[in-house]
């Protein structure tokens, strides 16, 4: 008799899918209500404009997703805090071009200004400018100042630490864009409690209590930062342009031109006016004519 074969078909074990790992949490933020938007961007866009006299736009925004790194500028004392202010280096530069003259091509500080000493002269009057605009801003949303602005130790592009909260801008300087970020940091606690009863801290005494109320600031009105925003925009200075007339030439008649030449212009029956280069745009004009465009 032929002997009886079994055969056994192996099949490998189903695997199971491997579970995604779950997505990293997102940066944090600084808490609502901490910073009124704003009273802030109102308040400090026109002040950066007025300070170092080039056009300053904001826009608030969330994390980027690749942070730039960024240069502390200067830290705010605030009750219990305080607020690291800090820019990318594209701001920066536009801002120290804008204040002290020159082109991202040919002005010197491009190169330099993150080898600068914390001493120097274009450091120290960039960094009072723009604190002065923040801490402005900062009281505007209701978030004053607790006393003088502190400069950072060194100049030092660094980038965001995403485990602390940010709060971030869309920073325009002259059309160049940049980043703004505001960031809090505990404040050192300097004083001691003085000993009570038992080692229990000894309460300030009611005067002292009341006098500390006095000095506290009040909340300022929406009204009141809105219309100061209003009175900053107002007083930024624009370059306004007018066009008498214009003429047009062949250019066998341009080259035939001469000291003492003189080319009759008839009188224009509209003057075209400009502001920043831009035709002016006057309200209840017809889309496309000439008063619409500035004429």
């Amino acid at each position: 008799m032929a002997e009886a074969r079994s055969a056994l078909r192996w099949r490998p074990a189903r695997a199971e899918p491997a579970s995604a790992p779950p997505p990293p949490p997102p940066p944090p933020t600084l808490p609502p209500g901490t910073v009124d938007l704003p009273a802030f961007i109102g308040s400090v866009a026109p002040d950066l404009t007025r300070l170092i006299g080039a056009r300053v736009s904001l826009r608030a925004r969330g994390w980027p997703e690749e942070c730039p790194d960024l240069v502390e500028i200067v830290r705010l004392p605030l009750a219990g805090q305080s607020m690291r202010i800090l820019l990318d280096q594209d701001a920066l530069e536009a801002m120290v071009e804008a204040m002290f003259g020159g082109t991202p091509s040919m002005s010197p500080h491009r190169a330099t200004i993150l080898r600068l000493p914390p001493s120097s002269g274009t450091w120290v009057a960039a960094g009072r400018l723009i604190s002065q605009a923040m801490a402005a801003g900062l009281a505007a949303s209701g978030t004053r100042p607790t006393g003088a602005a502190v400069p950072p130790p060194r100049i030092l592009a660094e980038p965001a630490d995403r485990s602390v909260p940010h709060l971030w801008f869309d920073l325009l300087v002259a059309g160049r864009p940049g980043s703004l970020a505001l960031s809090p940091v505990p404040a050192p606690n300097t004083a001691a409690p003085s000993a009570g009863v038992d080692g229990q801290a000894a309460e300030p005494p009611a005067a002292a209590r009341a006098d500390a109320a006095a000095r506290q600031p009040a909340t300022p009105d929406s009204a009141e930062w809105r219309a100061r925003a209003m009175r900053l925009a107002r007083s930024v200075e624009m370059a306004v342009g007018v066009r008498v007339a214009e003429l047009r030439l062949p250019l066998a008649e341009v080259l035939a031109l001469k000291p003492g030449s003189i080319l009759p212009i008839a009188p224009p029956a509209s003057l075209g006016l400009t502001v920043e280069g831009e035709p002016l745009p006057l309200p209840g004009r017809a889309a496309g004519s000439a008063e619409e465009t500035g004429q």
